[in-house]
């Protein structure tokens, strides 16, 4: 079968996963030196990626849209039994683990507005809640935490096993953008990445009011 080279993940949907990778990342470490500034800096960014790729997720492009990789139980059956993606982008259990991630780095990041370390340092509405809440939001925090690992670790083991069982390189085509499919399949619509950019833009300031940030 003759395959052809196409689009197939947009800039902005690219730029949002490696963000969100480097962000959450570097929360984790951030909170294990100590550094709880920085860590702060870490969950701004990161609630500011997932608001926006919840947008993106309705007016981006094709295969960024929710609708193209959340799909039924019957779809997700059909999969496991056939293996056959009805998409080119994420297929039904990769639309589970992108949904999966999106909530947890939400409520860790939203969680972390109330939670303490127990010590000197205090999320920007921890003091709205009081001390006993705080610490039970923080429990919460910590509880997704380790989550968040477990699903980031499930989610290297898929990339590694779709190599290994399948050939399917999934890595290369999040850096570029182009995916190898067969003559019959349409190149998928891509939105305007100046929408995306507006969308950004929007989110962050929303984001920062929220974090009641130290901009001046």
């Amino acid at each position: 079968m003759q395959k052809k080279s196409v689009a197939v993940w947009d800039l902005p949907t690219r730029l949002f996963h490696w963000s969100l990778a480097a962000s959450v990342l570097g929360a984790f470490a951030t909170v294990n030196a100590g550094d709880m500034g920085s860590h702060m800096l870490c969950g701004f960014a990161a609630l500011t990626l997932v608001g926006f790729r919840m947008i993106w997720g309705l007016i981006g492009s094709e295969t960024s849209q929710f609708r193209d990789f959340v799909r039924k139980p019957r779809e997700i059956r059909d999969y496991l039994r056939r293996g056959q993606s009805p998409t080119l982008g994420h297929n039904p259990l990769g639309g589970l683990s992108v949904v999966a991630l999106l909530l947890l780095v939400a409520i860790q990041a939203l969680t972390g507005l109330f939670a303490n370390d127990g010590e000197s340092f205090s999320g920007p509405w921890a003091e709205l809640v009081g001390t006993a809440v705080s610490n039970q939001i923080t429990g919460m925090h910590q509880l997704t935490k380790s989550l968040l690992l477990g699903l980031i670790v499930l989610h290297v083991l898929a990339i590694a096993w779709y190599l290994a069982a399948k050939n399917e390189e999934l890595l290369s085509p999040m850096l570029h953008g182009q995916k190898q499919v067969g003559e019959e399949r349409a190149p998928p619509r891509m939105a305007n990445p100046l929408i995306a950019a507006g969308v950004f833009v929007g989110v962050a300031a929303i984001t920062a009011a929220l974090f009641r940030f130290w901009l001046f």
